[in-house]
Order: structure tokens, then sequence, then C-alpha cells
């Protein structure tokens, strides 16, 4: 999965690079035909004027993201308006006098001052048909898919906590006869092998949809402060505008051309929106497609009775209810410090405001808590002892080894990591080495540069290169072999004449 994620994203980001040459080679081509214009002749300079005047409009049109008024007559003729305000046909034979460097400065001005205008216009409410709706698109479409990743999370968490249950569950269990060993079974052990298999797959499905909604939260971070900004310098204009029927440049000018700029930022992030809805399609398309163990308990399940899996979550869930928070170990090794979590936290747990549905102050607490652990939060001790992958419990707090801050889900492993944290992270690199698909997820992949999936995928995508070579004999040697010469006697008496 790690390596078809990969692909994904390396596909997805040609693609918006791609794009952003193609247009921005568009882009480039109609800036030099103005820039490159030539003043025109006496007898056509008022066709001239018109050719390079649509030129100019096209370019504003393209740069802007007014892509409308290329082809629909009603945008265009708004848009040649906020431009004939600014700078008429009249003013091009000034400008063709200019250098060309000086040009290009002013048309990009040009193309950020007249989507200004627009956008002004749209505010007054008197135009801004060429527009496309920016934020009032941009916010429910990322709203719903904000929605849609955090379901998508919510599902692979449980999972990831049900595969590890399950393993507790099938784990060795003490002997009857009280002599202290462990009893297996060959079906336990291939339990523990499948849960075990299928937590990793859902747990890298769980990494990556937690970094695409990171993303696309820093994005809808990003449009609120754009749009409150562009909100802004909409009043800002209204009020220097207000019912004057003329206005110094120097004063809303700038205003303008800083709208223009906000609105392309806007624009951009609206692309953003395409590709990570891609991605996230794939992620979902790529998390299932196989009947899980979970799915098996949940089809065996007797009416009014829970799984298995479900058994022991709710016994996980009652012992750590019981567990004191930020509790320190007993002991403590001498290069070790304990860290305190969030206190009113716990594991899975996302409590929300009954005002807006967001995640409540105390969960965002927690989950920052754990992003910024290492080995992206799960449990050291009890992946190398008992190969889960269990997330850890905030509340429990931390121990900070050699700079980064490692969290547990049990009393038991936060006192077993504390009294020897070099052994305990010495053990889960060796159980990478053992199973390097847990690099990446553990975030451990830069001590292993041979297992870094952007190297792989280099690999993929690069062309086969071989060695091929033909030799061109120096010295040739005369064999003179007569292909044709018969050595059997009773075959040249046949050939002989009668």
């Amino acid at each position: 999965m790690q390596i078809l994620m990969e692909a994904s994203f390396k596909a997805q980001r040609e693609s918006v690079e791609r794009e952003q040459a193609e247009r921005q080679e568009r882009i480039d081509m109609l800036a030099r035909a103005v820039a490159g214009a030539r003043a025109p002749r006496d007898s056509a300079a008022a066709a001239a004027h018109e050719r390079t005047y649509a030129t100019l409009l096209e370019y504003i049109a393209v740069s802007g993201g007014l892509e409308l008024a290329l082809s629909d007559e009603v945008a265009r003729e708004e848009v040649r308006a906020a431009l004939d305000s600014v700078f008429p046909l009249s003013s091009l034979v000034r400008f063709l006098t200019l250098g060309e460097q000086e040009r290009l400065a002013q048309v990009e001005e040009l193309a950020r001052i007249t989507v200004g205008i627009c956008l002004f216009n749209r505010a007054v409410g008197r135009g801004g048909y060429a527009l496309p709706q920016g934020a009032a698109s941009y916010l429910p479409q990322a709203h719903r898919l904000q929605r849609d990743m955090e379901r998508l999370r919510g599902e692979l968490a449980g999972e990831v906590a049900g595969c590890a249950a399950l393993q507790r569950r099938a784990a060795p269990r003490p002997a009857r006869d009280g002599s202290g060993r462990l009893e297996d079974d060959p079906a336990s052990a291939a339990q523990r092998e499948r849960a075990q298999a299928e937590a990793v797959h859902k747990a890298v499905a769980l990494a990556a949809c937690e970094g695409l909604a990171a993303d696309l939260g820093a994005g809808l971070d990003a449009v609120g402060a754009l749009e409150a900004e562009l909100g802004h310098m909409q009043l800002a204009a209204q009020e220097a505008v207000g019912g004057a029927s003329a206005v110094p440049k120097e004063v809303v000018m700038p205003l303008f051309e800083r709208m223009g700029a906000i609105h392309s930022a806007l624009h951009e992030e609206l692309r953003l929106l395409v590709v990570r809805q891609r991605l996230y399609d794939e992620l979902a398309g790529l998390s299932g497609g196989y009947v899980t163990l979970l799915q098996r308990g949940a089809k065996a399940r007797r009416p009014g009775r829970k799984t298995p899996a479900e058994e022991e979550l709710a016994a996980l869930a009652a012992q750590e209810a019981s567990w004191p928070p930020n509790q320190p170990p007993p002991a403590l090794s001498g290069e070790a410090e304990f860290v305190e979590g969030p206190a009113a936290s716990s594991s899975g747990s996302v409590q929300r405001d009954s005002a807006s549905g967001a995640p409540s102050a105390a969960t965002a607490a927690a989950a920052a808590y754990v992003s910024s652990l290492a080995l992206a939060g799960f449990d050291a001790v009890l992946l190398v002892q008992a190969g889960q992958l269990r997330r850890v419990v905030p509340k429990l707090g931390g121990v900070r080894y050699k700079g980064e801050v490692y969290g547990f889900a049990e009393p038991a492993s936060l006192a077993a990591f504390a009294s020897d944290p070099g052994a305990a992270v010495a053990a889960v690199d060796a159980v990478i080495q053992r199973q390097p698909v847990l690099a990446r997820l553990l975030a451990r992949w830069g001590s292993y540069p041979v297992l870094d999936t952007n190297a792989v995928l280099a690999a993929l995508s690069a062309p086969l290169k071989v060695d091929f070579g033909c030799q061109t004999p120096v010295h040739f040697v005369e064999r003179n072999i007569d292909h044709k010469y018969e050595w059997n006697e009773w075959a040249l008496r046949r050939g002989a004449p009668a």
C-alpha cells in the first residue's frame, strides 16, 4: 500500500506540475506577445491596437483565473469593462513607448488590479459573473471531504485497535497445571499472525489518511485567513470609493491589486482541493478489498452478543479508565526524562463541542500530543513484545529519550521502557529490520535509506538501462569449409551415374 499511495501522490504531483507548467507557458507567451508588440503605423494603428488589447485581455483572463471570459461573451465584456476603467484602449499608445521589462511589470500589475475590480463589483452587487465562486464553493467541498476523511480515519483507527485486541485475546495463556509455562496452539498463532498483518495494512492507511487530513486542515486554515483578508480589503475599498464618482488611483489601486493577488491564491487552493479529493478516493479504495477478521467476527456474532474484539476492547477501556494520569514510572534511566501528557484524554475517544460539532479542545490537545510523539504515536514495548500496533494513551505521559518523546498504551509499557530506553529502541529497530514495511509507518525510514519508498518509486519509474554491444573480429581467418561435403561412401555411390 505504501508503494501504491506514494505512486498516487507522485502521479498527482506530476499532473499538477504539468498543468501548472502548461498554464504558465501560455501566460508567458501572452505576456511576451503584449510586451513585445511594436508601435503600428498610422494606417493600421486602430486594428493593431485592438489586437494587442485583446491579447492583454486574454492574458488577464488566464493569469487571473477568469477562464470563463474566454468562452462567454457576457463574462468577457465584464472583464473588459474592468480593464477599461483602469487601462483604456487609448493608453496603449503610451504603453508601447515603454521598454519590454517595464511593460511586463505593468501587465502583471494590471492583471491583479483588473481581478480586484471584478471582485469589488461582485461585493457591491454590480457584477462578478466572470469570477469563480472561490471560498463560496471551496468551503462546502472542503468540509465535506474533511468529514469523509474523519469518518475513514475513525474506521481505520477502530480496525487497528480491533486487530490489536484480537492479538491480545489470542496470546499464549499460562498452563492450567501451574507450571508457569505458556500454552499456545496453531490456530491462535495463525490468528495473531493474520491480525498483525491486517493491523499493519490498516495502520499504513491510517497514517496516510491522517497526513491527508492534516494537509486539508492546513488548506482550510489558509483559505480562512485569505478570505478574512479579502473581506477586509473589500470593506476598505468600499469605504474609499463610497458614493464618489472619481477616486484617486493611489488610494484604491493598491487595494484592488491586493484583492487580485488573494484571489489567485484562493484559486490555487481550489485546484489543490481537487487533488486531495482524488488522493482520498484512491486511499479509500486501497484500504479495503478483502474480508477482515473483524468482519468475520461480526458475521458470526450471535444476536445480543459482542464479538471477541469488542469484548477485549471493552475490557481495555475499563482498565484505561482506572489508570491515574501522569504517574511517573518507578524506575527511570539516567538518560530518560518523564514528560506529562494531556491529563483529560483517553485513547480513541473523540469529544465534540455541543455547539459547533467540532472536536473539543481536550481532543485536539490529545491529537496534537500523539502526532508529536516518536514512532507515529505507537507503543514501542507492545510492538516488540507482542507485535501489537496500539496507539498510546496520552494521559499516561511519555518518556523523552535522545530528543524524542515516546508514548505508551499501558503503564507496564511505560515502566519497561523507562528502565532501559536504549534496549527498547534497539528492539524496535530489530523489528523494523524483520518487517521493513514498518519503517515508514513508524517514521523510522530515515535510519534506513534503502527502505525509502521514494527511492523505490524512482527506480521503478526511471527508464530501464542495460549494457548492449556487438563484437567485430579484428583478424579474419579463412576456414575453407565445404558445407556440401559428403563423407558417407554409400551415399556417394547412390549419387554416382549408372
